[in-house]
């Protein structure tokens, strides 16, 4: 899952802000909409991207639009040219480059049923307005935590490939996850990173996630920051939308 799809994003580097703030969350920026759950569909790239997008559309061009995850699971297949697995994996760069093209439909056009292997409605959307992205990129491995705040204040949300797969995170209910597989490359997982804070002396990131209102903080996880926890600062990417 590290390799695929390198030849259609951009590796950039980011020169971090001076003097970024304490705390910083979209969620008090614009109106998020509540998290939904993937259940047993593995698409939690399509959610992550989808939020990245999501956000931009709302703080740029006052849009507020929930966008079609099942249109990006059943469209960006290995057939259709993309480097996506449906319900078994993909890469929200992939999702960036699909929105680029073709643009995505609203979530109410094109609901999500976390079904795999379907065929693509788009045929079907002719007359459905069409929301796109301007262009997308990644940060490299291992990139500095002032990057991703970077770009998270100017931009929005960025998407992150992540280690899920252990109970803490599984089962996280509150708090903040420290010290747990620091540095990783192997990925799991898909989310969004809204923003980040400090708690008692501990900084944060926070994490959108894709597994319902129950989950963790009212569909939102905190890990904290400067380790490169669970894999977090290495595979980073994100829409950009004028």
């Amino acid at each position: 899952m590290t390799s695929s799809g390198e030849e259609f994003y951009d590796i950039i580097h980011v020169n971090p802000e001076r003097n970024l703030p304490a705390h910083f969350d979209w969620r008090e920026k614009i109106r998020m909409p509540a998290a939904i759950n993937q259940h047993t569909c593995g698409a939690c790239w399509a959610f992550a991207a989808a939020t990245t997008i999501e956000t931009q559309l709302a703080f740029r061009h006052n849009i507020h639009v929930e966008l079609s995850k099942q249109e990006l699971v059943d469209c960006t297949r290995h057939a259709s040219g993309y480097q996506n697995n449906g319900c078994h994996g993909g890469f929200p760069w992939e999702a960036f480059r699909f929105a680029q093209t073709h643009g995505l439909v609203d979530e109410h056009s094109y609901p999500y049923r976390g079904l795999d292997n379907e065929a693509c409605l788009d045929s079907r959307m002719g007359g459905h307005q069409r929301y796109h992205v301007n262009g997308f990129h990644r940060l490299g491995l291992n990139a500095a935590d002032e990057a991703l705040m970077t770009v998270i204040k100017n931009h929005g949300p960025v998407s992150v490939h992540i280690m899920a797969h252990f109970d803490a995170f599984k089962h996280y209910r509150s708090g903040i996850l420290r010290n747990i597989y620091p540095g990783t490359t192997h990925i799991t997982h898909a989310v969004a990173i809204v923003g980040w804070g400090n708690e008692h002396g501990i900084d944060y990131w926070v994490m959108r996630n894709s597994w319902g209102p129950n989950y963790g903080e009212h569909g939102y996880v905190r890990v904290e920051r400067h380790h490169n926890n669970i894999g977090l600062n290495n595979y980073v990417s994100f829409p950009v939308v004028n």
